[in-house]
């Protein structure tokens, strides 16, 4: 009698708790232009097993192959500390990119084929909820 009690509790927490992150985001798009400068790292679930990064300097392709485990485990922590239902609300630190002092940056999130786009922000200053997914991000360029 106590194993049913113990297994009906367990299957309801089980069926309550929300999806993890690694089966909620399809793309996450980092892009940074300037004039006569752009830079995209573009991380993209090809399938349930493959996530691939390509990143891009002036639209030629600098980096392209699969994320390791460890890399994937690694966005998905990142990941977790930020709500896309907000993220076009966060309030960048400087704007120097409104006067081509920087290059004008945001992050686009697709989750379910629903886009969920970051307020714009210079490179070199993103805001702090962002900014360490965007160092992991170049990270894995190298």
């Amino acid at each position: 009698m106590k194993n049913l009690i113990f297994l009906c509790i367990a299957s309801l927490f089980l069926t309550a708790c929300p999806p993890k992150a690694e089966s909620v985001y399809d793309k996450v798009e980092y892009s940074a232009i300037t004039r006569g400068f752009s830079e995209n790292i573009i991380i993209d679930r090809e399938n349930n097993e493959e996530v691939k990064i390509t990143y891009k300097s002036n639209d030629q392709v600098k980096v392209q192959r699969l994320l390791t485990k460890k890399e994937f485990q690694s966005l998905l922590s990142a990941l977790r500390y930020i709500d896309v239902n907000t993220v076009d609300k966060i309030e960048p630190p400087s704007k120097r990119h409104a006067y081509d002092a920087a290059k004008f940056t945001r992050i686009i999130f697709t989750v379910k084929d629903k886009e969920y786009k970051s307020v714009g922000f210079d490179d070199d200053n993103p805001p702090k909820e962002l900014s360490s997914l965007i160092q992991l991000l170049y990270s894995f360029t190298k």
